[in-house]
């Protein structure tokens, strides 16, 4: 998962539970409050129920209850009872909403004072108080209701803060990915930078803006910092190579022609002989080493604007014809397929110099490494690309090796005994990367297949 999409989601973790908490706040503080609102008014409404029956000895209770039924602050469902001390019903305030009540709760009024509590059946609120009024009259009374109007405006306050959550959720999460993204549009424009660099344009800077002190143009002016000093590591490897290579080819070349020139000696015994000619087999490998790492150095420095347009056939015929020279027993079998076999199927802009040598590499690697010198070459064409296998009929290459099969001087285990220096197939890659396109080896029906796919 990006970075940019953990901080997105993280975001809009946090503000949806700063919301949702915030809202939990909201909905419980309104309810304690509504709660604490009718428990005055029931508190108020027994205090005034008990003042009327308490000073006035001969009130007539039914006139009371019209009393009680024209209120203009009547509550819900409301309900008096009054009680003597004796626990004896001296009033009830309307007849037919009966209210659940025992001697235990009567007790437990007497003995706290006041209790207040919401009947489990009826959901109403409860609230029962024992006052004594002058020296020897004490009464309980019994007030319930219920809070249609409380209930009905917390309904919607929860409805409401629910609708309010999840918007703000969906929009902490719309708002953080934009702000995110603005944030990381930088980092993105450096990454893209970053990727478009390779070894070949090591000197090309990544663009940071003037005057810019943020982090992002921190990270660039590094990254500008360290590409210089690679820059600068590369150039000294690259020219340390071309110039020992130089100079090894001039002495190579000297003991090359001493060595061709006493071969032709009359007086030459045959031990001589032989011993000149492992020399110049020895002298061939060297050559071989020199220009491979001379090529190596000198692949970065050719410049792209030296592709043409150049037929993937015709290069493999002209790279088999001089593999031919060095190995009479070399087979070559060429193989076409694809949907458009028409003379531009097969064209694509590349540097032919540098796909003569590929191609020439791969055909001398399958020669020497296959039982009969025999090579397939499969050329397909495709709608945006050419194909091209190589496919030989040697040792397979081991798992752990096909790791490390481009990498330089490395010899996987089925070259024991078989001539080379290990830098072919390092050429081949760096070839194929130079073309915009990689270098591919694959076990194909039992056969070792290197193939490589080339843009049209």
């Amino acid at each position: 998962m990006k970075l940019r999409t953990r901080l997105t989601l993280l975001f809009a973790l946090v503000f949806s539970t700063l919301i949702v908490l915030l809202n939990l706040f909201i909905y419980y503080s309104y309810a304690d409050m509504r709660k604490d609102e009718f428990y005055l008014r029931l508190q108020a409404k027994s205090e005034n129920t008990l003042r009327l029956l308490a000073d006035v000895d001969d009130i007539d209770h039914g006139l009371l209850r019209v009393v009680d039924r024209n209120t203009v602050n009547a509550m819900y469902e409301e309900k008096t009872l009054v009680f003597n001390e004796d626990k004896k019903l001296i009033y009830s305030s309307l007849d037919n909403h009966p209210v659940h009540y025992s001697d235990r709760l009567l007790d437990e009024i007497m003995e706290k004072g006041e209790v207040y509590y919401t009947d489990d059946e009826t959901q109403s609120e409860v609230f029962g108080s024992y006052r004594t009024i002058g020296e020897h009259r004490s009464y309980i009374v019994l007030s319930t209701a219920y809070d249609r109007y409380g209930i009905e405006k917390l309904k919607e306050m929860r409805n409401t803060l629910l609708f309010a959550s999840f918007t703000g959720i969906v929009i902490a999460v719309m708002l953080g990915y934009w702000l995110i993204y603005k944030g990381f549009s930088p980092l993105e424009e450096l990454n893209k930078n970053i990727r478009s660099i390779t070894e070949q344009n090591l000197n090309r800077q990544v663009p940071v803006k003037t005057g810019a002190k943020d982090e992002f143009s921190e990270l660039a002016d590094s990254y500008n910092q360290m590409l210089l000093r690679l820059a600068d590591a590369f150039e000294r490897q690259k020219t340390f190579v071309q110039h020992a290579s130089h100079e090894l080819r001039t002495p190579v070349s000297v003991m090359m022609s001493e060595v061709e020139v006493a071969l032709k000696s009359e007086n030459l015994t045959p031990e001589g002989e032989a011993m000149l000619v492992q020399m110049r087999t020895s002298l061939d490998k060297i050559s071989d080493l020199i220009n491979s790492l001379l090529l190596l150095s000198k692949i970065q420095d050719i410049n792209e604007n030296r592709f043409h347009t150049e037929r993937v056939d015709e290069i493999v015929f002209a790279a088999a014809e001089s593999v031919s020279e060095r190995f009479p027993n070399f087979t070559p079998v060429v193989n076409y397929s694809g949907s458009e076999l028409s003379d531009t199927a097969f064209q694509v802009p590349c540097h032919k110099y540098l796909l003569k040598i590929l191609f020439a590499n791969l055909m001398e690697n399958g020669c020497k490494y296959s039982d009969d010198g025999r090579v397939s070459i499969e050329i397909r064409s495709g709608e945006d690309r050419v194909t091209v296998s190589f496919i030989n009929s040697g040792s397979t290459i081991s798992p752990a090796d096909q790791k490390k099969l481009f990498t330089p001087f490395f010899r996987s285990s089925n070259s024991t005994g078989k001539p080379g220096h290990g830098l072919g197939l390092s050429v081949c890659e760096r070839i194929a990367v130079y073309h915009g396109t990689s270098l591919k080896y694959s076990i194909h029906r039992g056969r070792n297949c290197f193939s490589l796919g080339l843009k049209r």
